[in-house]
Order: structure tokens, then sequence, then C-alpha cells
């Protein structure tokens, strides 16, 4: 659910291209929150029904693997530049949302 375009790139587009860009990414992300939630449902319907256990991860093994994957990702930063700039953007834009992400619910 993400679209990552080269900053100069994007940059280098007109209003109405990066409108339609923006317009044709809004459409998706609607369609599919709107398209998917009823599949989903009657696919996990179908995977117990076939006597499939259904599991989730709890809090603490999800924590661990947040922990790790920020280690990760910083030892990577470390060794590419590129790869820091692209990751000091994530993480800017993850604090941005971070009050939305934590209110929202599932």
């Amino acid at each position: 659910m993400s679209l990552i375009i080269n900053k100069r790139k994007w940059d280098s587009m007109n209003d109405a291209q990066q409108g339609l860009i923006e317009d044709t990414c809004r459409e998706t992300q609607l369609w599919t929150v709107s398209s998917t939630a009823i599949a989903n449902a009657q696919a996990i319907d179908k995977f117990k029904a076939a006597g499939t256990e259904i599991k989730t991860f709890s809090p603490e093994v999800l924590e661990e693997f947040k922990q790790n994957t920020v280690a990760v990702m910083n030892e990577a930063a470390s060794k590419d530049a590129d790869f820091k700039r692209t990751l000091d953007s994530l993480n800017a834009y993850r604090e941005k949302v971070a009050l939305w992400i934590e209110y929202k619910g599932n």
C-alpha cells in the first residue's frame, strides 16, 4: 500500500501528472480498504472450516521483531548514505503519523 517515487523525478513532473498519480493512489487505497474486508473474512472462514488454526504473534514477539528491524536498518544506514537518507525520511514520516497510529485502533 505504498508508492515510492524518486524525489527528483516527482519534482520534474507537472501538477497534472502529480495529481493523476495522487488520485490513482487515493482510489487504489479506497478500493483496497472497501473491497478486501469481506473477502478476507470469507477466506478466514474457509481456513477455519478446513481445520487451520489461526494464530497471531504476541505483543512481546512483535516488539522484538520491531527492535531487531530497527537494529538491522540502523546498521544498514551506518554503511550506506542513500539508505540512511531514505530511512531518515521514513522515520520522519512515522513520527508525523504516530499519534494517528496510536489512536486509530485495529
